[in-house]
């Protein structure tokens, strides 16, 4: 799902500006996917320590992230035409 989020991200850009957009992209979704062990790590083990199912609350949790994104993603207004980069 981030792939075409980027995609239509940098395509919104500016020639002159596609190369910063790029490497901020890079910076933010690295920096989002280490966050986001942690933040499921530290989910885990709260579940585990309240010995409540742990895995399966996880698994709803982020059933529910899911269709949510999927929901905004598809509310995303999308341009009607691109620019031509030169």
């Amino acid at each position: 799902m981030s792939m075409p989020s980027t995609t239509a991200g940098l395509n919104g850009l500016k020639a002159e500006s596609v190369s910063d957009g790029s490497s901020f992209s890079n910076l933010w979704r690295q920096m989002f996917r280490a966050l986001s062990v942690v933040i499921l790590i530290q989910l885990y083990e709260i579940m585990k320590n309240l010995n409540l199912f742990g895995i399966s609350i996880l698994f709803v949790l982020f059933s529910v992230m899911y269709i949510v994104s999927t929901i905004v993603a598809n509310k995303v207004e999308r341009p009607t035409h691109m620019e031509k980069v030169s």
